[in-house]
């Protein structure tokens, strides 16, 4: 089970990224593993209290979509297709940069 970050949390991560975190190590996460629960998501809130809250994450199912004060949760376009992911922690990734831009312009004029 994993967290990934997307759209405008995922280029605020991407931007604020130093060489190294950007050149680790891209995993293919399939759309089954994007599910995590509320106990776990609130582990990673210090590591990533830099970033704009609520934290946009992609999740595999419009039925797995929770409101939170913390997370806005976005389903996955693309269910067949595995997501990649640059690993910010164990079970904690961002969307690939190619990944948020398709992201980004899903949502943006």
């Amino acid at each position: 089970m994993a967290f990934l970050l997307g759209y405008g949390s995922a280029l605020e991560w991407l931007r604020m990224a130093d060489d190294e975190q950007l050149s680790a190590q891209v995993f293919g996460l399939s759309p089954l593993s994007l599910e995590s629960g509320k106990l776990r998501l609130n582990r990673y809130l210090k590591r990533l209290s830099t970033l704009t809250q609520p934290l946009q994450l992609v999740v595999a199912f419009s039925a797995n979509r929770r409101p939170s004060a913390v997370a806005c949760c976005h389903a996955v376009s693309l269910p067949y297709e595995d997501y990649h992911g640059l690993r910010i922690t164990r079970g904690l990734y961002c969307s690939t940069p190619a990944l948020t831009f398709l992201q980004m312009a899903s949502v943006l004029d």
